[in-house]
């Protein structure tokens, strides 16, 4: 493929997309004269790869085509480009997964991905905007008001950074150095991940003791934050429910010593006969 025949391919992918110049230009970042001559044939040499990365989300192709026809790829090269994106995009997903419930980030690892991903992330309308609105929110939770909520700001991550919306930007990372990068992000959300699976010592003596936890800041319920109020609420709730029980053992063995079965005791209290079993038993030690 020539310099004339690499610009037609070029306004060929543009057109199918249904862009201008000028929109192409905009959404990219590469000039619109320059890229005129690209189409036109007028270069004296092939686009260089970074300017073919930052065209190739617009035009809706892979980046590694272009380094194709523009000749910057050989197919042998190719073919390592493609087993080792493939296998960044695998081992990336599995993290990713790790880190999300039902496609949405835990509430702890948010501030930590809006720091990798943001300026990194594929074309959406008014993210530029929202990120310098959330940088705004963080700053002043930061510096002024800790437990200050802009739910229109948490809703408006969830929509931009999610399990989807990352993923599909670290496949199309415009960037001249995509692998050194991708490879950086997956180390770190790999570590991210690593610090979710093992706790500190201190996190994990207070996670066997549940009331302890409770008191923890951030407790999270499906990746949502609890309020003090729901949290004294669910408190009050397993006060309840541990008296509850402790009510049913009474009874249980009351009934045990009066002679009615296991079998029994549970259709009259409504527990499961292995966990009669199991408080008789201990109650004979």
């Amino acid at each position: 493929m020539d310099l004339v025949q690499f610009g037609s391919y070029i306004k060929e992918l543009r057109k199918k997309r249904g862009l201008t110049l000028a929109s192409l230009s905009a959404l990219s970042g590469v000039s619109h004269p320059y890229l005129s001559q690209i189409e036109n044939g007028k270069l004296k040499n092939f686009p260089s790869p970074e300017i073919l990365i930052k065209i190739s989300e617009p035009l809706d192709v892979r980046y590694e085509k272009l380094l194709k026809a523009a000749g910057h790829l050989d197919n042998e090269a190719l073919h390592d480009y493609y087993e080792l994106d493939a296998k960044l995009y695998e081992m990336t997903a599995k993290v990713l997964k790790a880190l999300s419930t039902d496609g949405y980030f835990f509430e702890d690892v948010q501030l930590k991905i809006f720091e990798m991903f943001s300026g990194n992330m594929s074309y959406e309308p008014d993210l530029e905007g929202f990120d310098r609105l959330y940088l705004d929110y963080l700053k002043y939770k930061e510096d002024v008001e800790p437990d200050y909520i802009d739910v229109d700001l948490e809703e408006g991550f969830i929509k931009y950074y999610n399990y989807n919306t990352v993923l599909k930007s670290f496949t199309a990372k415009a960037n001249s150095s995509a692998f050194d990068w991708k490879e950086e992000v997956l180390d770190k959300l790999t570590e991210l991940a690593l610090e979710r699976i093992t706790p500190s010592e201190s996190i994990e003596t207070s996670q066997k003791e549940l009331s302890l936890y409770l008191k923890q800041p951030n407790i999270l319920y499906k990746t949502h934050k609890l309020s003090k109020q729901q949290i004294k609420l669910l408190e009050s709730y397993l006060e309840t429910l541990i008296m509850n029980s402790q009510k049913s053992k009474e009874i249980a063995l009351t009934l045990f010593v009066q002679g009615s079965s296991v079998e029994e005791i549970s259709k009259i209290i409504n527990e499961s006969p292995e966990t009669i079993q199991e408080w008789v038993m201990k109650e004979d030690k």
